[in-house]
């Protein structure tokens, strides 16, 4: 899962980038805390494996926020 989000974020769609994003800003406006809970793991996986496209990724933001 990490390497696919990874993915997102090394091509050169800005639509895909965008489409995620939203979805990532669903989550965390959701009442479902185990789809929280998911997402929470996933960007910390995604942070510690691929720090730098994380950090210069659009949903950086939102692992604080989960």
């Amino acid at each position: 899962m990490a390497k696919s989000i990874e993915l997102l974020y090394n091509g050169d769609t800005e639509e895909c980038k965008t489409i995620f994003k939203n979805y990532v800003e669903n989550v965390v406006s959701s009442d479902d805390n185990s789809l929280k809970k998911f997402f929470k793991i996933v960007l910390a996986k995604v942070a510690e494996e691929h720090s730098a496209v994380f950090l210069s990724s659009n949903i950086a933001e939102f692992k604080d926020k989960l």
